[in-house]
């Protein structure tokens, strides 16, 4: 106002409200850095939707698409204070918690589809027309060189056509040699996992 006090007013907009706030300094002007953050942390905590980033998300821009019948997470570190510092970010969907290490300067993408998520840098590898059923996945990736592809699932892998797979990282390793190619990938889920229900033959 008049006095250079914040005014806030808030009008009905059909069934719900809108606030608008009208202050003295323009939208990034230091004054308002404080007032920013707040409403930026109570939005984002608030409308966070089905598929987020969690951890040590400072300095990192994401984004969330859908299309193509599955959602692509999309995550840069932008955190250009000292080379190739990694960033530990959990991806999080409705059933699955993915632990992520995104480098400097490097682009995570994430395909997402029926409780399986494959992660990967760009423009290292590319990974795409990904298939998911019931006992299997699979996908094509391209690139050169040795291609390691983050993984996470519910159910157990058994085997891994086209790739090598490390259980205890969740990691599948390709080898593409040294120009670049395109490979067909298999994995193949155990046929009883970890949340099965088993009855005993008197049942």
């Amino acid at each position: 106002d008049q006095s250079d006090r914040p005014v806030l007013v808030e009008n009905q907009i059909g069934n719900g409200k809108v606030w608008m706030l009208t202050v003295g300094d323009y939208w990034g002007n230091d004054s308002l850095e404080d007032l920013g953050k707040v409403i930026c942390r109570r939005l984002a905590d608030e409308h966070k939707g089905n598929i987020y980033f969690t951890g040590d998300t400072a300095e990192t821009d994401t984004h969330i698409y859908t299309g193509k019948g599955y959602v692509r997470a999309v995550i840069l570190n932008t955190d250009w204070t000292s080379d190739g510092n990694a960033k530990r970010i959990t991806l999080n969907t409705e059933n699955l918690k993915m632990q992520l290490r995104v480098f400097e300067g490097k682009m995570k993408h994430i395909l997402i589809k029926n409780d399986f998520a494959i992660g990967f840098d760009v423009p290292s590898a590319v990974v795409d027309n990904l298939n998911v059923r019931e006992d299997s996945v699979e996908f094509d990736v391209q690139g050169y060189g040795v291609l390691k592809l983050d993984i996470s699932s519910n159910k157990t892998v058994n085997n891994v056509v086209g790739a090598e797979y490390n259980k205890a990282d969740n990691i599948v390793t390709a080898d593409m040699g040294e120009r670049w190619s395109k490979n067909r990938v298999k994995m193949i889920f155990n046929k009883y996992t970890a949340n099965s229900t088993f009855l005993s033959s008197g049942d």
